[in-house]
């Protein structure tokens, strides 16, 4: 990655945090050092999150963890914003990482994979806090025999069960898609390329000329796992000598 990545500039002015100081953010060339700062940045998230939640599980054991309830002595307000905090650094890190692999790793729909990505790890977090808003301000009241906090919790869960549902569904459904139109894409080019190669009968081989663009779209359409040349053909042969 960093030997494909190195002559790239990035910068760290990136949502959602630092959009708004592009002059406080300076521009970096990817080194080892700085993708193991990333991977930090990223993966703290990981962290924070089940310690928050094992955290809230004492403290609601003991009285003091009341979900959905905000004041200013409520452990639920913190562990909530430190959660939330957390989950924004961590989509931080993602997005930059985004930004510099989003042309080298175009094929692997990395675009559609972040934007799901980014939705399991903001929506639920985002929602917790405003259901408890919701509750503060008595929009969601009790109804016997479950309390008022108890009653966003059930709505929470629901949601996310729902969201996850149509989230997957909605992937699965696009990845789909991408597939179809990269196979027809990939078999479009072989044929194409198929009908380009004119064997000479003298000399039993192939010469053909190839701009960039023509030995770039070969070598993605031989370098697929869904559609290859057969093995020891002319094309391939020509392919690994002379493009």
């Amino acid at each position: 990655m960093v030997r494909r990545l190195q002559d790239v500039e990035i910068t760290l002015a990136q949502p959602p945090l630092a959009c708004c100081c592009p002059c406080c953010c300076s521009k970096i060339k990817l080194t080892h050092q700085h993708i193991h700062r990333l991977r930090l940045v990223v993966l703290q998230s990981a962290l924070i999150q089940p310690l928050t939640l094992f955290i809230a599980s004492i403290l609601w054991t003991d009285g003091v963890y009341i979900p959905a309830y905000i004041s200013k002595t409520s452990a639920f307000l913190y562990l909530t914003l430190i959660s939330l905090i957390s989950t924004l650094v961590g989509v931080y890190g993602l997005t930059v990482f985004y930004k510099v692999s989003i042309e080298p790793l175009k094929k692997y729909w990395i675009k559609e994979k972040f934007i799901a990505l980014k939705i399991v790890m903001i929506v639920p977090n985002v929602q917790t806090l405003l259901l408890a808003i919701l509750v503060r301000s008595k929009v969601i009241k009790c109804i016997a025999p479950f309390s008022a906090s108890l009653v966003s919790s059930i709505i929470y869960n629901a949601l996310v069960i729902c969201e996850m549902f149509i989230l997957i569904a909605s992937s699965r459904y696009v990845i789909y898609k991408l597939r179809q139109r990269n196979r027809r894409r990939r078999e479009s080019s072989l044929l194409e390329l198929q009908n380009m190669i004119v064997p000479q009968q003298q000399t039993g081989c192939t010469k053909v000329k190839f701009n960039q663009g023509s030995k770039d779209e070969i070598n993605d359409v031989i370098a697929s796992d869904e559609m290859k040349a057969p093995e020891g053909s002319r094309i391939v042969r020509y392919i690994e000598t002379d493009v």
